[in-house]
This record gives C-alpha cells, sequence and structure tokens, in this order.
C-alpha cells in the first residue's frame, strides 16, 4: 500500500497497532493453510490451501512493508489460537474418519476470526490508502471464506 496523507504521531501509532494485529491474523491465516495442504487426503484440496497460503503470504509481506512505511515494526510471530488451531487440526488428522471435511470446517472457523478482525480494523479511523488497500484484502477473505464454505457443505453431502 502506498501511503499518500500524512498523519500525525498519534494516528500514526493507532494505525500501526491495528495493521499489526492484521498482520498476526494473516499470519496465522497463512500458516493455518499450510498445515490444512499438508494435512488433506485431496489433492486438489491441498492445491487449493496452497494457493490461498500463498495469496496470504503476499498480504503479510504487504502488511510489513505498510508498517514499515509508517515506520513502526511488524510485530513477529502468530497468536496463540493460530498455534492451537494447527495443533487442532494435526490432532485431528489422526482421529477422525471425515478428516477432509473437519480440516475444512476448522478452515471455515479461522476465517470467519480473520473476517472479524478486518471488520474491526476497518470500523476504525485511517488514511484512507491503507483503508482502500484493506478493503480490498477483506473482498478477498470474504471470497475465500464463501468457497470454503461451499466446499466444506458440499463434502458434508457427498461425505
Amino acid at each position: 500500500m502506498n501511503i499518500t496523507q500524512p498523519v500525525d504521531s498519534g494516528e500514526t501509532r493507532r494505525t500501526v497497532a491495528l495493521l499489526n494485529r492484521l498482520l498476526t491474523a494473516c499470519r496465522d491465516s497463512r500458516h493455518m493453510y499450510g498445515a490444512a495442504s499438508q494435512d488433506t487426503r485431496d489433492p486438489e484440496l491441498a492445491d487449493f490451501f496452497l494457493q490461498h497460503a500463498h495469496y496470504r503470504s503476499g498480504v503479510v509481506q504487504g502488511l510489513e512493508g505498510t508498517i514499515r512505511e509508517l515506520g513502526g515494526r511488524p510485530q513477529e510471530g502468530e497468536t496463540v489460537a493460530g498455534s492451537l488451531l494447527r495443533g487442532w487440526m494435526d490432532l485431528l488428522a489422526g482421529f477422525v474418519t471425515e478428516h477432509d471435511h473437519a480440516v475444512l470446517v476448522e478452515c471455515e472457523r479461522a476465517e470467519r476470526r480473520l473476517i472479524d478482525a478486518y471488520e474491526n480494523a476497518l470500523s476504525e479511523p485511517m488514511p484512507m490508502s491503507i483503508e482502500i488497500g484493506l478493503r480490498r484484502q477483506f473482498q478477498a477473505v470474504r471470497n475465500a471464506h464463501i468457497q470454503i464454505t461451499n466446499l466444506r457443505d458440499l463434502r458434508a453431502k457427498t461425505g
């Protein structure tokens, strides 16, 4: 995102904090898709997850760049919830008969949390150039959520 509006230091700090919260949520999503691609038994589903992991990597890089442009420092790591989700998905791999459906259920829940994170972020004031970029990312997250929900529901029916 290219920053075109000057912001005062208080506004900048708030924006950097907001972007760092999104950054960790997007890292969680990227790692979740990577884990899902390894956990699924369906090669097409693995490719789907890898595509989304790759897209999220680009989002993470973009957020890191924007934070740096604002003079901030990108937060390292991910959330505890993200780590727990991947551990849960790995545990499911050994115990659930309809494993791919269970992975999709967990991915849908994770995408719902990411939607919530974007909705919270977009409810805050920020420079217009940043908001435009976040809205574009948010639309991609919502589209991914719809795709995952549809796949989840299809797997439940064909199970």
